[in-house]
C-alpha cells in the first residue's frame, strides 16, 4: 500500500512539474526576439523537460492503473492517455513557431489539454 502512495505521490510531482513547464513555456513568449541560438539552446532544454515529465507522469500513471482497480478500457483513462499522446505531438513542434501569436497559441492549447487531463482524473469522468 506504500509502494501505491509513493507512486502516486511522484506522478502528482511530475504532473505539477509539467504544469509548470507550460506555464514557463507562456514565459518564452516575451523571449522570440533573442538571436536563435540562444533561442534553440532554451527551446531544446523546454522540449526536454516536458517530454521527460510527461514521460514520466505518464509510466506512473500506467503503474496506479491495475493497483487502484481500473482497467485500461475506463473512458477517462483513454481520454487522458490521448490527450497526452496530443500534448507530445504539440510538443514537437515548439521549433516549428516563429511569432509570438503561434507561441501564446500554442502554450494556451498545452494548458487546456493539461486541464483536461487533471479534469478527468479528478473526476473520474470526461468531458465528452
Amino acid at each position: 500500500m506504500l509502494l501505491i502512495h509513493l507512486i502516486k505521490f511522484i506522478h502528482v510531482l511530475f504532473a505539477i512539474g509539467l504544469l509548470g513547464t507550460v506555464i514557463y513555456c507562456f514565459g518564452m513568449t516575451r523571449k522570440i526576439t533573442v538571436p536563435s541560438e540562444q533561442k534553440n539552446a532554451s527551446l531544446s532544454r523546454l522540449k526536454k523537460s516536458m517530454l521527460i515529465a510527461s514521460f514520466f507522469a505518464a509510466l506512473t500513471g500506467t503503474a496506479l492503473i491495475y493497483p487502484k482497480h481500473y482497467t485500461f478500457h475506463t473512458h477517462w483513462i483513454q481520454a487522458a492517455i490521448g490527450l497526452l499522446a496530443s500534448f507530445s505531438i504539440a510538443i514537437l513542434c515548439l521549433h516549428k513557431l516563429k511569432s509570438r501569436w503561434q507561441w501564446l497559441a500554442l502554450c494556451t492549447i498545452l494548458t487546456l489539454i493539461l486541464v483536461a487531463i487533471i479534469h478527468d482524473a479528478v473526476m473520474k469522468q470526461t468531458f465528452f
